[in-house]
């Protein structure tokens, strides 16, 4: 009986904390954020290499702009953004041309962070072993 009463205590404590955990991300506020977009390349098991660069991204309600300081860290890009839980899923829909690597666009699901001031952006892309890492902050 006292293992009964154990393992339900503690199940009914993580559910408390779990409903605590997807409270905690603030309603995403549009606006304009600046802050440092980093890609990890990562080489087999044994090393990787970075690239990060200052980066503007601006959102509306529904759509969104990047733009990098550096060339290409970000690839400027825009389109429409929607949030479902603590994903953002990106979709560009900007005209690229054709001088460098279209896998480097922002593009699909990310997993989302946001303060009420902070926004983080992270994404591992498995498929080309990358991580795009973005660390913004909202302007007042």
């Amino acid at each position: 009986m006292k293992n009964f009463i154990f393992f339900t205590f503690i199940f009914i404590l993580m559910c408390c904390l779990n409903c605590n955990k997807s409270n905690s991300l603030e309603i995403f506020q549009p606006g304009t954020y600046n802050g440092t977009y980093s890609i990890i390349h990562h080489y087999n098991t044994d090393g990787s290499f970075a690239n990060s660069g200052p980066a503007t991204f601006i959102f509306t309600d529904t759509s969104y702009s990047c733009r990098g300081k550096e060339y290409l860290l970000p690839p400027s890009g825009g389109g429409e953004y929607s949030i479902i839980g603590e994903i953002m899923v990106l979709n560009d829909m900007v005209p690229h041309t054709a001088e460098f690597d279209w896998t480097l666009i922002l593009n699909g699901e990310f997993d989302y962070w946001f303060d009420g001031n902070n926004l983080r952006l992270e994404q591992i892309d498995a498929i080309h072993n990358r991580h795009h890492l973005i660390f913004l902050v909202k302007e007042d």
